[in-house]
C-alpha cells in the first residue's frame, strides 16, 4: 500500500499513530490564551512572563517556542526602541532624529 501512495512505511505509521492526537502547539496555544484571558491586564505579557505562567501550570516550554507561538497569534508586544544618543558639544546628549 505504501508503494501505491508513494510514502515510506515509517511515515505512514507515524501519521497513523498521530491521527487522533491534537497538535502540541495547538494545546499550548490554548493554554496561553487562557493565561491571557484570566485578567484584563495580562495583554502585555512577554515571553519571560508567559514562560513563568506556564511553569506555574505545569508546562515546561522553551522561550523560542513561546515566542514563535505568540508571534503567530499576534500576542507578542514589541518594545519601542529609542534611538541612540548622539553627543553634541554645545548641548550635551540628545536623541538623534
Amino acid at each position: 500500500m505504501c508503494d501505491v501512495l508513494n510514502v515510506s512505511e515509517t511515515g505512514y505509521y507515524r501519521f497513523k499513530r498521530n491521527l487522533g492526537r491534537p497538535d502540541k502547539n495547538a494545546v499550548l496555544s490554548a493554554v496561553m490564551q487562557d493565561v491571557l484571558d484570566e485578567h484584563p491586564f495580562n495583554d502585555n505579557y512577554g515571553v519571560d512572563r508567559m514562560q513563568i505562567a506556564l511553569m506555574h501550570r505545569g508546562y515546561t516550554v522553551g522561550k523560542r517556542r513561546i515566542s514563535r507561538i505568540m508571534k503567530e497569534n499576534g500576542w507578542l508586544q514589541w518594545k519601542a526602541s529609542l534611538q541612540p544618543l548622539k553627543r553634541n558639544s554645545c548641548i550635551g546628549f540628545q536623541h538623534t532624529r
